[in-house]
C-alpha cells in the first residue's frame, strides 16, 4: 500500500518472503539429503517460482520507480546483492532466474 504522507509503498512484507526465498535456498543446497529428497526441490521450485513471478517484479516496479522508503530501498539492494551471489545455485536447480533490475534483467 501506498502511504499517503510520503509517497512510498510498504514493501516489508514482499522482502521478508524473498528474504526466506533465499535462506531456503540457502539451506536447500548446504543438505544433500534435502536435494535427494523426493520432490523437495519441486516443491521449492514452485514456491521459488510464485516469488520470482510476483513479489519480485512488484518490489523491483517500485524500486524503479523511486517508491520505496530508504530503508527499503537498502534492504532490497542488498538482497539483490544476495540473489547475485546465489546465481549459481538457482541456475543448479534449474529456478527461475531472479531479474532484480527489472524484468528482462536476471541478477548477476
Amino acid at each position: 500500500m501506498a502511504d499517503k504522507h510520503s509517497g512510498t509503498v510498504d514493501v516489508g512484507e514482499d522482502l521478508d518472503i524473498l528474504s526466506e526465498q533465499l535462506r531456503g535456498l540457502r539451506e536447500l543446497a548446504a543438505d544433500p539429503d534435502l536435494t535427494a529428497a523426493d520432490g523437495v526441490v519441486y516443491d521449492f521450485g514452485i514456491r521459488w517460482g510464485a516469488m520470482m513471478s510476483g513479489r519480485l517484479p512488484r518490489v523491483v516496479y517500485y524500486r524503479e520507480r523511486g517508491a520505496l522508503s530508504v530503508a527499503d530501498r537498502e534492504r532490497f539492494d542488498r538482497l539483490a546483492r544476495e540473489f547475485a551471489a546465489a546465481a549459481a545455485t538457482i541456475e543448479r536447480f534449474r529456478l527461475a532466474p531472479a531479474r532484480t533490475g527489472g524484468r528482462s534483467e536476471p541478477a548477476r
